[in-house]
């Protein structure tokens, strides 16, 4: 998974994120829908 910092950052302390800021396979266990 890729991604900028902070929101890597977010994912690490348990966040969900817009669509699109994360990629790579496990990405969509992270984006808020």
């Amino acid at each position: 998974m890729t991604g900028a910092a902070q929101d890597l950052l977010l994912v690490a302390y348990g966040r969900k994120l817009p669509p699109g800021h994360l990629h790579g396979q496990a990405s969509d266990r992270y984006v808020a829908t």
